[in-house]
């Protein structure tokens, strides 16, 4: 079994971070930025990208950036250790934070916009309760026995 080391070699890499070229903490390894709910599938993306080789499937993870954020990124793995010219496992990742809050906004419009499209139970009237009794002192402005009728108010 071979040991691969992970190291940001591209300085525009280490930029995405927020961190300045030729800034990356010593010592500090890539898999140090992963959310902790994420590095278990991204441990299991680099083990099975060291024992096979060629490129391995997108996968969508959360990274710490220099500043303590997270953001979105979506990383692709390829295995170029037996190409003597690179020797190495290539990660390329790309942020995509903007495209996942606007999807995460976008679910959460729609969910809004089927609860405003649920159906209304609708209540039946019933003739006896829907009777308005006015205080005596309004009494005088409805003197018409057939405004009252149709606004079914007891004198």
């Amino acid at each position: 079994m071979r040991t691969v080391y992970s190291r940001i070699r591209v300085p525009r890499a280490s930029g995405v971070y927020g961190y300045k070229p030729g800034e990356w903490p010593e010592g500090q390894s890539v898999f140090d930025t992963v959310h902790p709910d994420d590095r278990d599938r991204v441990i299991e993306l680099w083990a099975g990208s060291v024992s096979s080789p060629g490129p391995f499937r997108p996968m969508e993870i959360r990274l710490q950036k220099q500043d303590g954020s997270l953001m979105y990124a979506e990383i692709v793995a390829n295995n170029l250790l037996d190409d003597p010219a690179v020797n190495g496992i290539v990660v390329t990742s790309r942020d995509v934070t903007d495209r996942k809050l606007a999807e995460e906004a976008l679910r959460a419009s729609e969910g809004r916009l089927r609860e405003s499209e649920a159906p209304i139970p609708r209540r039946r009237r019933r003739p006896d309760r829907a009777r308005v009794s006015l205080p005596p002192r309004h009494d005088a402005h409805v003197r018409q026995p057939r405004v009252r009728g149709v606004l079914r108010i007891q004198p």
